[in-house]
């Protein structure tokens, strides 16, 4: 089973999608990572931008549930001390058995984004801000997943 994964380093966070190799037109999940040294960049739009490109690309698996998603990150963000957030959001029904699998990717997943991003933290907030533009540098997380981060 492979996963194909964008990963976008923004502003403020992390953004990854991920694909897994087959008969799926939309991607399978989204995860994003807000680390704990940007979060004075983040955006208070931030649940609902998340929720508008989670609705876009595919919906999640249960459809209606976007305000709940919503309202459970903004929640998240509001109550929570200044520390590293992961959300991760599975957007294309899966059997069981993937779906585990797809939960041990975004784990991974989500540590190779906050190690990757610390590694280009030196960056000022205008380069952050540029951060659209894409640079490759594909990676491998374990033997079956490729990733390309941009």
């Amino acid at each position: 089973m492979e996963f194909y994964t964008v990963v976008y380093d923004l502003r403020d966070t992390g953004l990854a999608v991920v694909h897994l190799d087959g008969p799926h037109d939309a991607p399978v999940g989204i995860v994003a990572v807000v680390p704990r040294n940007r979060r004075r960049l983040l955006r208070n739009d931030f649940a609902f931008e998340l929720m508008t490109v989670i609705s876009f690309l595919g919906s999640p698996i249960n459809s209606g549930c976007e305000l709940v998603i919503h309202d459970y990150i903004e929640e998240s963000l509001r109550m929570e001390p200044p520390a590293t957030q992961v959300f991760a959001v599975e957007t294309a029904e899966l059997s069981s058995d993937t779906a585990i699998v797809l939960s041990a990717h975004f784990e991974r997943l989500a540590a190779a984004i906050l190690d990757w991003m610390a590694r280009r933290e030196p960056r000022d907030d205008e380069a952050i801000e540029s951060a659209g533009q894409w640079r490759s540098a594909p990676t491998e997380l374990g033997h079956d997943v490729k990733t390309l981060y941009a």
